[in-house]
């Protein structure tokens, strides 16, 4: 550790030099009261900003120990210390000193909610901020001069009105942690009155505007009074009795006119998970955590959800019970929602009638004697909601003012009349007990529960070339490799620090080998919360050490929704094998043997040549198979029932492979010798790597790196057999061109498997060495393995690649407690083809 003088010295020698100098003062510096750790420099003034932390003692700093003797309270007043430190930027920071980013200091501290974050951090004995900067320029030449006063001028004046207790209110500080536990406390009081949310009388629901989280301060604002009927008691450590209106668990109906309240009601519900800053007028309205707002979603991937038990069979035969598709409809879009949200553990949908799908919702009578039950293949929710409740325990509270038919299956009744709640229940059951047209029950059968999925470890890609891209661009859009996902729909995402770490989230457990073997989603899931909850969420970053960047916990809810909407991901079910098949079988658009049956529609995933289709088909076990050994463009290889026999073995298989029991720990692959090649038949419960995916380059168009292939060795043989009449193949039935997702008996190996021929692998590209298997990849962050300097940010980009086109306003403008967020006023961006 170097004095600060030394810091002081560097700048004045730094002076008009180039600015990729700067990196020179990386290190750590000690001042009068605190330390500055200089994290990550950055090397152009148009980069992402530097990265600094700056750690005070607690000697110094004094902050009273109750306010984080809890994980609750520790997470409340971190918040608003990164809210001061905010503050105090504002009224200390200079701002604009030169070119591009420079003169800005930053700090993530949020809006509205209280998140856990890694802005600030406070222990027994220390208080550690962390900080962007932009070193300041003129052009590319160094201020140096500008950049002693930042470092000695503003940051000790925010350090100094932000980090030191006795300068700040203590009242304000002591309020923001009391609400903060008051809605954890009260969150852990539904369960025992069984309820799955509560609004507290004298709640403030209605927001600023449609772009804008704040509070609604006209005069116009009604505070929330509860009805009678629905008014419990709750008691919160701080605030004492809390009375308000409780919703039980079952099926809720807000109903009432427009413009009375339904939407602003359902929303401040949906916002509920989170615990809110004072004066935000909902610091008392909770919700269960893991409720999920569920909404039709036109266009979005869907990849193998049984959706069975809302959508029959479809039209030409199209199967449900793995529905897959890279544009769904509306209803199909909202029953993969359901069952998705299910399968993440949601035990509370939210679901308003203005953003779902009518013939999904409902399908009244007249249109039942109209269109016979054989013709419709959806199953109305109507039908379904109450069996949700019944057979699962998942509670759904729906905002409903165009469905009658809903009245019937209600549990609790709620009418909004000038945004005031009165209970109707009776009137509502009295109504339609009288009806005459009463529609037909159309729900066959008994609703299964979600089937779990595993997701395939080569279904994440973060690389974009030979870099990592993972970032995120707002709160509603990330990027993942080469994939840009649309989450404009999750309206549980209200911070983009949460976006981002979602992002880096799904590269920590590709890092940790969390996809594969037989571990399900819903697994997955649960080994990542183990983390953050044991090692912090700096635990997600690809940097151990320094700066973590900044990060917004997410729910797994979120977690689980963005995977699901990556246009790459595959998955497979427990008794499903993988089989990999030769590329060039999907070089055109493959037609589909009509042995195979129903279709299960797969992803169109980056090919490894311009204008390569890639598909996969789940095969029912027994299947034939035809004669012939070389299967051609246009045709589909099937792996028969007896494909490990002697007589059916094709001259170029793998190695004898077996399909693996349930590891207990991520299964370790194989080295490249027992590794199929892209011309062999291999069977395991992963997906066989081809040379280039072992050279760490899958999936990766050549359109961006020049890669010379090889021809694939010829398709293996199959059992004898009559040929196979082909079927066209439908349209979209998309997946990968290497593997084959079928379902088959546990193959035993061959007696006596021939030597297999060597073949030459096809060629990496260049500058990209070919590790064997095993060997870590480049985006692990163990010890020595971290990439090129670049900022958590801006993992793999140099800071070459920005100019002056790149320059940004700061990744996120917080507020203070006192004041509401910012709403989210842009539109994403819409994802890539």
């Amino acid at each position: 550790m170097l004095p600060s003088e030394r810091l002081r010295d560097k700048l004045l020698v730094l002076e008009g030099k180039g600015y990729g100098d700067y990196r020179t003062i990386a290190g750590a510096y000690r001042f009068p009261t605190y330390v500055i750790h200089v994290d990550h420099v950055q090397g152009d003034p148009f980069a992402p900003p530097s990265l600094i932390r700056v750690r005070m003692d607690m000697a110094e700093c004094q902050f009273p120990l109750d306010l984080f003797r809890t994980r609750v309270r520790r997470i409340a007043l971190e918040d608003f210390i990164a809210r001061s430190v905010h503050a105090a930027i504002r009224h200390a920071v200079r701002g604009h000193r030169g070119t591009g980013r420079s003169g800005m200091i930053t700090v993530d501290a949020g809006g509205q909610e209280i998140l856990e974050r890694t802005a600030c951090t406070v222990a027994e004995d220390w208080v550690e901020v962390r900080l962007a900067m932009g070193l300041p320029a003129d052009g590319r030449r160094i201020k140096g001069k500008e950049a002693i006063a930042m470092f000695f001028e503003e940051i000790p004046r925010v350090v100094e009105h932000s980090l030191v207790a006795q300068n700040l209110s203590a009242e304000a500080m002591r309020r923001h942690v009391e609400v903060a536990e008051d809605h954890d406390a009260l969150r852990t009081q539904l369960g025992e009155h069984a309820l799955v949310a509560f609004v507290a009388d004298g709640a403030l629901l209605p927001r600023e505007s449609g772009a804008s989280d704040r509070p609604l301060r006209s005069g116009r604002a009604v505070r929330f009074a509860a009805p009678d009927a629905l008014r419990v008691m709750l008691q919160a450590p701080n605030r004492g009795a809390v009375t308000g209106m409780g919703i039980p668990r079952g099926v809720t109906l807000i109903v009432g006119g427009g413009f009375h309240g339904k939407s602003t009601l359902l929303q401040a519900l949906q916002r509920g998970v989170y615990p809110h800053v004072p004066g935000d007028g909902r610091e008392c309205v909770v919700t269960v955590a893991d409720a999920v707002e569920i909404r039709a979603e036109d266009g979005r991937r869907v990849e193998k959800v049984d959706i069975s038990a809302f959508i029959g069979r479809l039209p030409h035969g199209g199967d449900t019970t793995a529905f897959s598709t890279d544009n769904a409809s509306g209803s199909t879009s909202q029953a993969a929602n359901i069952v998705e949200a299910l399968e993440a553990g949601a035990s509370l949908l939210l679901m308003d009638e203005d953003t779902c799908a009518t013939n999904f919702m409902i399908r009244d009578a007249l249109m039942q004697r109209l269109v016979p039950r054989e013709k419709e293949p959806i199953t109305p929710f109507v039908d379904r909601v109450r069996e949700l409740y019944e057979a699962y325990g998942v509670s759904t509270i729906l905002a409903m003012g165009g469905s009658g038919d809903y009245l019937e299956v209600a549990d609790v009744v709620i009418m909004m009349d000038h945004y005031q709640p009165r209970v109707v229940t009776d009137d509502a059951r009295r109504i339609a007990a009288e009806r005459r047209d009463r529609r037909a029950v159309e729900a066959a059968g008994v609703m299964e529960g979600a089937r779990p999925r595993i997701p395939l470890a080569g279904s994440f890609n973060p690389f974009r070339g030979r870099k990592i891209r993972v970032e995120s661009r707002g709160p509603r859009t990330l990027q993942f490799g080469r994939e840009v996902v649309d989450l404009s729909a999750l309206e549980h995402l209200v911070d983009e620090s949460q976006t981002r770490a979602i992002g880096d989230a799904i590269l920590h457990a590709v890092d940790q080998e969390y996809f594969g073997g037989e571990r399900t989603l819903a697994e997955v899931l649960e080994r990542l919360e183990q983390d953050v909850d044991g090692r912090g969420l700096g635990v997600l970053s690809p940097f151990k050490e320094g700066h973590p960047g900044d990060y917004a916990r997410p729910r797994r809810q979120e977690i689980a929704a963005v995977i699901n909407r990556l246009r790459t991901l595959a998955v497979r079910r427990r008794g499903e094998v993988v089989v990999s098949m030769p590329a060039e079988v999907a070089g055109e658009p493959t037609e589909v043997p009509a042995e195979l049956g129903e279709v299960a529609m797969g992803p169109e995933e980056a090919a490894t040549e311009p204008g390569e289709v890639v598909a996969a088909w789940e095969v029912p076990t027994g299947i034939g198979a035809s004669e012939s050994a070389a299967a051609t463009k246009g045709e589909a290889v099937i792996v028969p029932e007896d494909m490990a026999s002697e007589e059916s073995a094709p001259e170029e298989t793998a190695p004898e492979a077996t399909t693996p029991a349930t590891p207990a720990v991520p299964p370790v692959a194989p080295p490249p010798a027992e590794a199929a090649t892209e011309g062999s038949a291999a069977v395991s419960g992963e997906p066989a790597a081809s040379p280039c995916e072992l050279a760490g380059t899958a999936r990766e168009s050549v359109t961006d790196e020049a890669a010379a292939r090889e021809p694939a060795a010829a398709p293996p043989a199959v059992s004898s057999g009559a040929p196979a009449e082909p079927a066209a193949r439908p349209a979209g039935a998309l997946a990968r061109a290497d593997q084959w997702i079928v379902s088959v008996p546990e193959p035993q190996p061959p007696p006596d498997p021939e030597p297999r021929p060597e073949s030459e692998p096809c060629q990496a590209p260049v500058d990209t060495p070919e590790p064997p298997v095993g060997t870590p990849q480049p985006w692990k962050s163990s010890a020595g393995e971290v990439p090129s300097p670049t900022g958590p940010n801006d993992r793999g980009a140099s800071d070459e690649d920005h100019g002056p086109d790149d320059a940004a306003a700061p990744q996120h403008e917080p507020v203070a407690s006192d004041a509401a967020a910012a709403g989210e006023g842009e539109t994403p961006p819409k994802p890539s083809a």
